[in-house]
């Protein structure tokens, strides 16, 4: 990755543009690891995103704002001085990357349904700054992925994960963390602040109920809003 930069930032500088352009550096997603890639949680969604911009954003600066990819294309429209056109999920952030605004989305969300045949476990998910809510679509199914399944070829961790399922045959804390990776129920809420790594399923908890039902009024209305027809299969309550 860095050598990759490098060059396209040297191409740059070489033919004249390095003064006069904006640099991003970010990835489709996150690791391949379980509970990461081909999921919802932030350990899958939450990417890089580095910018570069001469004279407009101030080098080694650092905002937390929550942007998601389909603001990106309002935001290049923004820049070129372009109108916006109707029907664009996503709004312009301009005014983060020169440190005017230090927030930006309320809530982002995040949509997981399958790969062909493959990692068949359905996920929607919301979060805000603080909670995320994940509804799973088919709770019944045990979650799978090229991780845990396709051995015998490079990209595979495949060799990796049966150390974990054989250590778990004799360790309590690896067996605790498999089930979590494998079992899930229709609805999980974390407490990001105190579990960044959402391994501590706080759904069900009565002091939490407030919360729940506001994460889960969000992503219904961005379903609504998408058109998902997982919202026909949407078991969940009120």
């Amino acid at each position: 990755m860095d050598k990759r930069v490098g060059q396209t930032r040297a191409m740059l500088k070489k033919y004249g543009f390095d003064d006069n352009t904006l640099f991003i550096y970010t990835t489709d997603q996150d690791s391949e690891w379980p509970h990461s890639k081909w999921t919802v949680y932030d350990t899958g969604i939450h990417v890089p995103f580095i910018a570069v911009w001469p004279g407009k954003i101030k080098p080694r600066s650092v905002c937390d704002a929550m942007i998601s990819f389909v603001d990106i294309t309002p935001t290049f429209i923004d820049i070129a001085g372009g109108q916006q056109p109707e029907g664009l999920d996503g709004k312009s952030f301009l005014d983060v990357l020169p440190g005017k605004a230090r927030t930006f989305r309320k809530y982002i969300y995040a949509s997981h349904t399958r790969d062909g045949n493959m990692n068949v476990f359905p996920q929607r998910g919301v979060r805000d700054s603080r909670y995320k809510y994940i509804l799973n679509l088919r709770p019944e199914n045990k979650w799978t992925t090229h991780f845990t399944k396709v051995p015998g070829i490079p990209e595979s961790h495949k060799q990796v994960w049966d150390t974990w399922v054989e250590k778990a045959k004799f360790d309590t804390e690896a067996a605790q963390l498999l089930d979590v990776i494998e079992h899930h129920p229709a609805e999980e809420l974390y407490d990001l602040h105190s579990d960044p790594y959402e391994l501590n399923n706080i759904a069900d908890k009565p002091e939490n109920r407030s919360v729940l039902r506001k994460m889960r009024e969000q992503l219904n209305k961005w379903m609504l809003s998408q058109n998902d027809p997982a919202l026909e299969g949407s078991n969940t309550s009120s």
